[in-house]
Parts: C-alpha cells; structure tokens; sequence
C-alpha cells in the first residue's frame, strides 16, 4: 500500500473512533454542540472513506480507455466531500436554531465531554498534519480535502470546548449559559461552510478543465524564456490539471533554418526543464519554423568576431564566406572554410566540427552553427568529373527530384563534390535523408581515389523557374 492509501487509511480509523466518542458524550450530556461535533466527525468519516477508495483508484496506470490517467477522480472525490460537508453543516443551523428558540433542552456540561473534546483536537491536528504532509508530497486533491475537514474539526472542537468550558464555570456561580452551546454550533456550522466552499470550488475547477495557476503557467514562460538558443518565441500555451497530474502544451518557434535535430532536442530539453519545475507533468512541444519579419543581419563587429573565431582553429587557412544573422533573441551562423589540399576528408570533418565547437563557445546564444568545408586554391574545378557526376544524378532525377548547383573540385586523386537537392515541400525529413544517403553512396562510385560529398536539401520553391513545373505533379499528402 503506497503512501497516499496508508495516510488515507489512518484518517478512516481516526474518524471512526472520534466520532463514536462524540456521539457517546453528545448523547450523555444532551450538548447539541458535542452532537453537531459527532455529526462533522461522521461527515469526515465518510469523507474519508470516499478519499481512500478515490486514491486507490486514481493511482490506476493509464490504459487505453484512459490515455490520460483516472487522475480526476480525486477531484470528483473532493467536489463530493465538499457537498457532504454542506449538507452537515445546514442541519447544524437548523438543529441549533431550533434549540435556541424552543430553549427545553438543557445541557449537562462535565468533565468527560472536556476531555473528548480535547482529545479530538489533539488526534485531528496530528493526523491533519499528516495528511497535509503526504497532500503536498504527491498534489493529491483527495487528501488536501480530507486534511481540511480534520482542521477544521481542530478548530470547532475548540469553540465547542470554550463553550462547555464557559457553560460549566457559570454553573458554579449559579448562571444558565446553555444558549452558548446552540451559539457555539451555529459557530461551527459557518466555519465548516467557508471551508467546504474552497474545497467545492478548487475541486470543480479541475473537472472542467481549468487552467493552471498563474504562478505555474508562469514558471513554464519564464522556463521557455531562458531555454536558451534556437527558440524565438512561442504561442497556444494551454495546461490544465487531473489529479494530481498536468498536462501542458505548447507551439514553440525556432529559426528557420535550424535543423530538425536541433529543433528536437530544443523541445527535449524544454520538456526536461517543465517537468523538472512542475512534477507529474505531461508535456507536448510542437515546433513550428518562425515566419516573423525581424531576421536582421548581425552587426559587422558580430561577423569580424566570428571570422577571428574561425581562423584561430588550427587547420584553417581562410573563411571565405561567413554570415550571421539576428533571429529574434538568437544568432545563426553560417560559415565556409578553406583548407589545405593535403587535408583528408576525415580531417576536414574535424577541423569542421572544432570551427562549430568554437563559434558556439563564442556565441552561445547560437542557434544554429552551420560550417562547411571548401577546398583551398590548390584543388581545381573539372568539367570532365562534373559531366561524370551529372551522368550518376540522372539516374535519379524525376518530376519530384532535381539538382541545382551541381560543383566539383578535384585534387589528385581527392574530390570534392557539393550540390543541391531540390525535393517537394511536403516530403519528409525521413525521405529526403534515405535519399541524400543513395546518392552519396552513387557519387562516390563515381571515383576510385577519396572523395566528400555535401548534399544541401531544398523544398521546392513555386516561384523557381528552374523547379516550378515539378511542383505541380508534387503528389499531396493524404
């Protein structure tokens, strides 16, 4: 039995005994304030009973008639505890307004009906206590209600106590003060309707899908806000709450050109940093590229800054062509490199990764990094490899695929080959990625010696003379 069962249980006993002891007394003495105690406790008994079997069942796993948990059936628990409440505390009133005006019962205030009462205010503030302990560990709705309601018997118990208290010393000097017992139970009575109206209302609001609160959904803007590079802003933030469970989503821009990878683990972290704040969230991120209008090229000092940055990483001899740009609050930088001849592809590929690791330690608030490798004046252009090339291509050109910009430099026995793929807008990344690998793997067939090849893949643009007409026989997506 898990925690939340055992807290549960342990309020079961405790009402069961408390109540029977209230009700003994309240009938011994005749107090309709000791009476009205017992009739709260019996209340709490139930309530109690109706929190441990809704635990129970909410603490269920999800299956697949219920995706999202049976989380609500804590608050369903709570909205019935706060309805029972209500209806104990309307024949309180009505019992004590009777009492008050037809005045033929009288009380009998002695030491036994003190002593119950301060034993309930004992038993209900430790196991209150308790419950409110466990309440906060696991969000539970359930026990948060429960908890409430052995409260407010401590309080109540302790007006009904200074009412016999105060009953009991005016009998020693002869004074009839038994309408403070009806008084003090029309006391309680109010008490208990405060209360079983938060409990009604904060257990209402998750049935119907209210958002959560504002503290939360700040803390989820201020965690997106300080995700750091690649998100430019977001938009459709909606939470709501069941049980003890929340359940948040969002659409999150980013750049453009940052690539799907990175676009990934920018909603993977994201996730991390909510759920981390706000336990027992189910979090979904969708991305979305930014189409706002505030893309502005990087000051010049930006640009020198990223040149120094590239050149001083061992291998480079030039930086060619480099850009960067402002989207939104990030930076994305786009960069070619030259180096020697003698450098192998796999060296290249290093020398390109050290330019990206020093540029995003020089802008960490880099959103993309994207370096490309450019062979140095030594390796030359050659027609004769491009036609080879050209002649591999064909074979997988059709009206959904083309190739633009088609270049090849050669060094040797080394080449170097860089193209554009040209795919319609509805293709996937999965698509184009198979395709990118066979016609790498075609490429290099081309050659015997070592070769890169540098695949750029494109959606097709409508308004491209060169691809417009493939567009039109782009098959649509079902």
């Amino acid at each position: 039995m898990d925690s939340k069962s055992s807290v549960a249980l342990l309020s079961v006993a405790s009402n069961v005994t408390l109540t029977a002891l209230k009700l003994a007394v309240g009938l011994v003495t005749g107090s309709i304030s000791v009476l009205s105690e017992a009739a709260h406790s019996a209340t709490d008994l139930f309530a109690s009973l109706v929190a441990f079997f809704s635990v129970r069942y909410a603490g269920r796993p999800r299956d697949a008639d219920h995706p999202f948990g049976h989380g609500k059936m804590e608050n369903l628990s709570g909205l019935i505890e706060g309805v029972l409440i209500l209806v104990a505390a309307g024949w309180i009133i009505v019992e004590s307004l009777h009492r008050i005006i037809d005045r033929r019962f009288g009380v009998e205030a002695n030491v036994l009906g003190l002593l119950v009462m301060a034993a309930s205010c004992v038993a209900n503030h430790l196991i209150s206590q308790k419950l409110f302990r466990v309440a906060r560990e696991t969000d539970s709705m359930a026990l948060e209600a429960d908890g409430q309601h052995l409260r407010t018997d401590v309080w109540t118990s302790l007006g009904v106590f200074g009412a016999l208290g105060v009953i009991t010393a005016g009998k020693g000097f002869g004074l009839k003060l038994d309408v403070l017992d009806p008084v003090a139970a029309i006391g309680v009575a109010l008490l208990i309707i405060s209360v079983a109206n938060d409990v009604i209302v904060r257990s209402f609001q998750p049935l119907m899908d209210q958002r959560l609160p504002e503290a939360e959904e700040e803390a989820v803007k201020r965690i997106i806000a300080e995700s750091g590079a690649g998100i430019v802003t977001f938009h459709q933030l909606r939470t709501r709450k069941s049980g003890p469970y929340r359940y948040i989503d969002l659409h999150v821009q980013v750049a453009r050109e940052m690539r799907v990878p990175t676009a990934h683990k920018c909603a993977h972290d994201i996730v991390e940093a909510i759920q981390k704040a706000l336990p027992n969230s189910g979090v979904l991120v969708h991305i979305e590229p930014y189409e706002g209008h505030d893309d502005l090229a990087a000051s010049p000092e930006v640009h020198e800054q990223a040149k120094r940055a590239a050149m001083a990483v061992a291998g480079v001899k030039a930086v060619p062509h480099l850009t960067a740009r402002k989207v939104g609050s990030s930076l994305a930088i786009s960069a070619e490199v030259s180096v020697d001849s003698h450098v192998s592809v796999a060296d290249g590929e290093r020398i390109a990764s050290a330019v990206r690791e020093r540029l995003r330690k020089e802008f960490p608030e880099a959103a993309e990094t994207d370096v490309r490798i450019r062979p140095g004046r030594s390796w030359a252009h050659h027609e004769p490899d491009r036609r080879r090339v050209s002649e591999a291509l064909a074979n997988h050109e059709s009206p959904y695929v083309s190739f633009h910009d088609l270049r090849v430099h050669s060094h040797g026995q080394k080449h170097f080959v860089e193209l554009e793929l040209v795919v319609p807008a509805r293709c996937t990344v999965q698509a184009a990625h198979e395709l990118c690998d066979h016609l790498e793997r075609d490429i290099k067939a081309v050659f015997a010696g070592e070769s890169s090849v540098a695949i750029h893949v494109e959606p097709c643009d409508e308004d491209c003379p060169k691809c417009a007409i493939r567009c039109e026989f782009a098959p649509a997506r079902p």
